[in-house]
Order: C-alpha cells, then structure tokens, then sequence
C-alpha cells in the first residue's frame, strides 16, 4: 500500500473525489451504470494527458499536468462565476482567455519542475493521493450520513380541490416570473403592462400582486404544482426531483384533463417544451453541469 501511494496516481484519485462529491449533491438520483461510464471515459482521457505529458516533458510531474488540465475542464464554469459571470451567460472570450491561460501556466509548470530532481516526486504522489482519499471518504460519508435531502422527498398530499365532472372547461394557466411581472415592470419602470387588460377582457383572472417565498423560480414552481411552500428543496437536483412528481399534474389527470405543459421544467409526466439547460434534471447532468 505504502509504494502505491507513492506512485502518482492522484490524477485518477481526483476524478473519483469528483465523482464523489457531485454524487454526494443528491444521491437520490445516482447510476451506477453512469458513474462507471463517467469514470471509464474521464479515466481514459486521463491516462492519455499523462502518458502525452510524460512523453514531452519527460519529467515525473506529468500527472500535476494532467490534473490541473483535468481541473481546469471540469470546473471552468465555477471559475466563471467567481470571476463575476452569471452561469447561464459566460462568453466566448472568458472560456478562450481562460484555456490559453492554463495552457501557458502548465507550459511553466513543466518547464519549472523540470529543474526539481525526480525523487522528490514520490512525496508529492504521497501527499496528494492521501489528501483526496481522504477528501472522498468525507463526500461519501456526507451522503449517507448526513443526507440534506431526507426532508425533500416526504409524501405529497392530494389536492385539496374538487372538480365536478359536469362543470369541467378548459384551464389556461399563465405563469409570468418576477422579471417579466406587471408589477415588477411598473415599479421598476413605470411601464403598466397592456396584456393584463387584454387577459382579464379574455376572461382570465389576473393576479397581479402574487408572491412567493422563494426567490427562486424553480422553487417557487415546484411549491405550487406540489401544494406545499412550507419546504424549500435542499438544492436544485431536490427541486428538479420534486416537481418531477407533481401532485397537482397527478390530481387534474385523474380528473381526466390531458396536462400540457408549455414550460421550461419536467411537471409530473409532462416533459418540458423547451430545455433551457438552467437546471441540472438528470445523475449524468448533475456530474456535469457546472
């Protein structure tokens, strides 16, 4: 065990430290299958960036290489946000900026541990082999012990609505979030909103002033097809699960509506009519988004 810790296998110990701790985000969702895969190819990649490492610098620390590049893929959009860009709206120059930025600092790297004699190698690999087996442990052990989701996934009631069969029309529901409310435009620019007017001379009942406690749409969504704002989801992965199960899609299919759903997230069993790719709604996204 000793001479293996001294071998630099941190490069594929990282990947698994990865794995781990998006998976310990929400563990409901976890695929053996896809985090065989995930690491299978990831795996591959790496033993190649290592293997080409080695052969141009011919140096020990090929695998530091490796792991700053690996790094770097995995985490880019992380680093984004810490420099001041919103998830969703990261530009080109940043994601060009940033590679010919690590590519130059590997470039150094290499160049500067070249001058470092090889037998100090071993430490290194010791060090960080031990600190992401360690790291990994407490990602795993987080999941199963701590479980931050556990109060997401409790039993939904029924609604508590009633809809007599002989009574049933059709139910057109508008959805405006809190950029694009009437109330937010007027406050914040004094525009009053013609489509409320043409609505409600439509027949449609506006609710102009109506809040939520969340100051998140997915949250706020998933409190009102749920029938429950009394729990907010633990992160977005819970919020994606949660709405997945709807019980108000469930109770008007009973009722013998057809639900079709004309919004960006998975109601129930009615998938979204268009993926703005905002929120992470499978384990393979989950790993990878961000």
């Amino acid at each position: 065990m000793s001479s293996l810790l001294n071998k630099p296998i941190y490069p594929y110990l990282y990947l698994l430290a990865f794995l781990s701790y998006k998976s310990a985000r929400y563990l409901p969702s976890f695929s053996l299958i896809t985090a065989l895969l995930f690491l299978l190819v990831t795996m591959t990649g790496c033993a190649i960036l290592c293997f080409v490492f080695r052969r141009v610098s011919g140096s020990a620390y090929a695998g530091l290489a490796a792991g700053l590049l690996l790094a770097s893929m995995l985490h880019v959009a992380s680093i984004a946000q810490l420099a001041g860009y919103q998830y969703s709206y990261i530009p080109r120059r940043f994601y060009i900026f940033f590679y010919a930025l690590v590519l130059i600092g590997i470039v150094l790297a290499l160049v500067l541990l070249r001058r470092i004699p090889d037998k100090h190698a071993a430490r290194l690999n010791r060090v960080a082999n031990i600190f992401l087996l360690i790291i990994s442990v407490i990602f795993i052990a987080q999941a199963a012990i701590i479980r931050p989701w556990k109060n997401d996934l409790k039993p939904r009631s029924n609604s508590a609505l009633s809809l007599p069969a002989d009574s049933r029309k059709d139910i057109v529901w508008l959805l405006f979030d809190e950029y694009a409310s009437s109330a937010s435009l007027e406050q914040q620019f004094g525009f009053r909103n013609p489509l409320d007017s043409f609505l409600q001379q439509q027949g449609f009942l506006v609710l102009p002033r109506m809040k939520t406690r969340f100051n998140n749409t997915l949250f706020s969504v998933n409190a009102i097809f749920n029938e429950d704002d009394s729990v907010m989801p633990s992160s977005f992965y819970s919020g994606m699960a949660m709405i997945g199960s709807s019980s108000w899609e469930q109770f008007l299919e009973r009722s013998g509506y057809r639900f079709i759903n004309l919004g960006i997230f998975d109601i129930g069993a009615s998938k979204k009519f268009s993926d703005r790719s905002g929120y992470p709604d499978t384990y393979l996204e989950q790993l990878i988004t961000g």
